[in-house]
């Protein structure tokens, strides 16, 4: 699952032109949808954790060079199988 979602996100990422991507010269912003086990969108608490449906509004993720950062500007990760994808606040 870890390298699928690495893998996911950089070729998405490279769609500079495409929506739902939001892409300027350095940087590409991107939203997250679930599907299989759990389905829905993904948002985040106020802490930066990130959710699957809940009612939380959808959230921003920017790749800009190699790193990846929510819409607070706190650096991203990708983690084992429990946490795919969490935020890191140290990065």
């Amino acid at each position: 699952m870890k390298s699928f979602v690495v893998v996911a996100v950089l070729a998405l990422a490279g769609l500079a032109q495409s929506s739902p991507f939001s892409c300027t010269n350095s940087t590409c912003c991107f939203g997250l949808t679930a599907s299989g086990g759990q389905n829905g969108t993904v948002g985040q608490l106020d802490d930066g954790q990130t959710r699957i449906g809940g009612g939380l509004p959808p959230s921003k993720f920017c790749i800009t060079g190699t790193s990846i950062k929510d819409s607070q500007g706190r650096g991203c990760l990708i983690t084992g199988k429990a946490a795919p994808y969490s935020r890191n606040p140290l990065l």
